[in-house]
């Protein structure tokens, strides 16, 4: 990692390319399990996870890139390091002045940084937070909101710190709808244990509506 507290290289990912690799992993176990034609049904989704599992490999592979970003008197500077193999995207150097707000948006697999530019473009970064690589990008969410409010209290820049999807009105009646979504589908499967979803289905969604609502807490204020 770098030493230079203005200066943080980033393992960053192509969530695109990333679900496609996935995708076309799943559809490959999903062939190879019927040409293998499995009798056990144990077996045969204990192979079917050695895939995914395995898939995770190219996924992480083909989806990734490293960048340099840096903390410059004049601009956020974002250098390619290591460039997706299929892209030929120029390095990136943005005026503070040009720059709106701010905000880093964590999630289950990918945490986001996002710069909001005029005309409603924006800048932006998605890092893998589950196995994820040695890099700067913890030192990086710690450091610049700090960076922004010092250059803000000397008047340097006007920046603020922009709402996460957490904190938008939306997303919390998207999840106030889906959790009365799933309470009536709890509550079909405990009056009728025969119909919908199956159990662990449920246990996923649950998982999800959990994992949701800790974030729209956390950020609440």
């Amino acid at each position: 990692m770098s030493g230079n507290s203005g200066t943080y290289r980033i393992n960053i990912f192509s969530l695109t390319v990333y679900f496609i690799v996935c995708l076309l992993t799943i559809l490959l176990g999903t062939w190879f399990l019927t040409f293998l034609q499995i009798q056990s049904s144990f077996l045969a989704f204990t192979v079917f996870c050695f895939i995914l599992i395995a898939g995770q490999y190219p996924a992480r592979k083909l989806s990734r890139a490293k960048v340099e970003i840096r903390l410059t008197d004049q601009y956020f500077e974002h250098k390619w390091i290591q460039i997706y193999f299929w892209s030929r995207q120029p390095d990136v150097k943005l005026d503070w002045s040009d720059i709106i707000d701010y905000h880093f948006q964590p999630d289950r697999s990918f945490d986001k940084f996002q710069l909001t530019l005029p005309n409603k473009t924006g800048y932006r970064i998605y890092w893998m937070n589950f196995l994820p690589l040695d890099d700067d990008f913890k030192k990086f969410q710690r450091e610049f909101p700090n960076y922004i409010q010092r250059r803000s209290d000397l008047g340097q820049v006007h920046i603020v710190k922009g709402k996460n999807i957490y904190q938008q009105r939306g997303m919390k009646m998207v999840f106030g709808l889906m959790t009365v979504m799933c309470a009536v589908l709890f509550g079909v499967k405990i009056i009728n244990p025969e119909s919908g979803p199956s159990w662990p289905t449920l246990g996923v969604l649950g998982t999800a509506l959990a994992f949701y609502w800790l974030k729209i807490n956390q950020y609440k204020n």
